[in-house]
């Protein structure tokens, strides 16, 4: 029997999830938003955690959810992330909803967070901001982003292949997951790993680094 822990409560079902998560949508109504103050925030960043396509989702991070009416007359859940961008979730999510993929989701993100100074140091040392896609240059800054050129999906599940024994349990910042004080080794290990590829940086604007990730499905590239 699955169990599944969201926020401070513990479901055997995932239709005691969807009857729970349908009703506190209900509650907050259309035009509703969710801040990390409200107490119902770390509800519903839980439950996104056991999506499949969790990277994808989440992007850069939560800044708020906010609720919308949806074409078939239903209330739909959405996120507002931190780089002014909206996605909508499916707070019903079937064959999406993953109970072993939480931790893979969490893991993930702590990892990112690790390298996360890297990759923004790339991007503040360009001279000049171009994607190296589609060659444009007149984009505001936030609107590119630093990407890897050999996956990190791939380099994850490289480095995980030589060590397996990795974290379950991670901290909060700023709505993402990273490394608990007790597992520093384990993350300077995988620093040591990413960094041994080099020269694996590239600038791409929003809208190719969104194809590249669509193409690769999970492995998303590192925006900063």
């Amino acid at each position: 029997m699955a169990i599944y822990n969201i926020g401070n409560q513990t479901f055997i079902s995932k239709d005691e999830i969807n009857k729970k998560t349908r009703r506190l949508i209900k509650e907050i109504g259309i035009g509703g938003r969710i801040y990390e103050t409200d107490n119902v925030f770390n509800y519903f960043n839980e439950l996104l955690q056991y999506h499949e396509d969790y990277e994808n989702k989440i992007g850069t991070g939560i800044k708020f959810f906010f609720i919308t009416n949806h074409k078939f007359n239903n209330h739909q859940l959405n996120i507002h992330r931190t780089d002014g961008t909206n996605i909508d979730i499916a707070y019903i999510f079937g064959s999406k909803f993953n109970c072993k993929n939480k931790i893979t989701t969490n893991l993930k993100c702590a990892m990112r967070q690790a390298i996360k100074d890297y990759t923004i140091d790339f991007k503040k040392n360009q001279t000049i901001l171009r994607c190296n896609n589609c060659q444009c240059n007149d984009l505001p800054y936030d609107e590119y982003q630093t990407d890897h050129i050999y996956p990190f999906s791939k380099i994850y599940d490289e480095f995980l292949n030589f060590n397996p024994n990795h974290p379950t349990e991670f901290d909060d910042e700023d709505c993402l997951k990273v490394f608990q004080l007790k597992d520093e080794e384990y993350k300077n290990q995988w620093i040591q790993y990413h960094n041994t590829y080099e020269n694996n940086f590239q600038i791409l604007c929003k809208s190719c680094n969104c194809k590249k990730s669509n193409n690769q499905g999970s492995g998303i590239s590192s925006t900063s």
